[in-house]
């Protein structure tokens, strides 16, 4: 029926082009990941090794990297009219649909215990470093002006 709405080509580059928008929005996730690695490290020594705060940018990074491959995957399925390239972007992106929310509901259910882990952890960094003036505390100084 989509036939009828619009040609082969038209439905050609529409695909082409919502492609194109996925991949640039994989690269911008792929570039927000890089720049957290690169510019917030003094905010990652404040959060305890336990949350794996370089495995969530690690996470962002991958994120934008298969975003990226699965519209290319895309992209050159439609150019080259490959059954097969195509069969492999619908399947990787409803796997993808599939992964995003499952990590949505977990995140929603573990909501408040998150919050109460994140609160604790900062309380005992607050506590653990008054004695000694460290880069800690600047870090801490700068995020509360920032919200203030």
């Amino acid at each position: 029926m989509a036939s009828y709405l619009l040609s082969r080509s038209a439905q050609k580059r529409a695909f082409f082009v919502f492609n194109i928008i996925f991949w640039v929005l994989g690269l911008g996730s792929l570039l927000i990941g890089l720049w957290s690695y690169v510019t917030k490290q003094s905010y990652v020594d404040l959060i305890p090794s336990s949350y794996g705060t370089l495995s969530a940018i690690g996470l962002c990074i991958a994120a934008g990297l298969t975003v990226i491959i699965i519209a290319f995957v895309g992209c050159l399925g439609v150019w080259t009219e490959s059954r097969l390239l195509l069969l492999a972007y619908i399947f990787f992106v409803l796997l993808l649909l599939a992964v995003q929310f499952i990590m949505s509901t977990i995140a929603l259910n573990y909501q408040s215990d998150i919050y109460q882990g994140v609160r604790s952890d900062m309380e005992q960094s607050l506590k653990y470093h008054q004695e000694v003036f460290t880069s800690n505390q600047l870090t801490w100084d700068k995020l509360q002006k920032m919200a203030s």
